[in-house]
């Protein structure tokens, strides 16, 4: 029997920032938007602290911060970038739910649509961040 890291494709580290969340919909509900604490990630997903009670399955428009994970990116050279950090979107899927009791929720988002080059770069982004810890 394997243990769960060693399934796992992309390395995982506890992570302190915050990732914006907003459950997919045509047309877009802005009002959806909220913010929680990340408690760890990766390149395949993120684990976060909810009092939002999201469903198994629903699909979330995700934006985390994550300065200077830009300068992994395999593309010219662009000094500019480097100045004002973008954050790294993509559509997840809720895969898991726990309830943590007080209207609190861990929220496991495994990251399906997400540009492949953006996902190379922020991989190389956490292994640096893992050998820093």
């Amino acid at each position: 029997m394997h243990s769960g890291e060693e399934r796992r494709k992309y390395v995982r580290i506890t992570y302190e920032s915050v990732v914006e969340c907003e459950k997919f919909s045509i047309p877009r509900n802005h009002e959806s938007v909220r913010e929680f604490n990340i408690k760890n990630i990766s390149a395949g997903g993120v684990l976060f602290e909810s009092f939002e009670k999201y469903e198994i399955g629903d699909i979330l428009k995700i934006k985390i911060s994550a300065q200077g994970w830009e300068k992994y990116l395999s593309e010219f050279y662009k000094p500019e970038r480097l100045s004002v950090s973008e954050p790294i979107v993509a559509l997840g899927k809720v895969v898991r739910i726990e309830d943590l009791g007080n209207g609190n929720f861990d929220i496991g988002v495994e990251f399906i649509g997400i540009d492949e080059m953006h996902r190379k770069a922020f991989d190389k982004f956490i292994k640096k961040q893992k050998e820093n810890i």
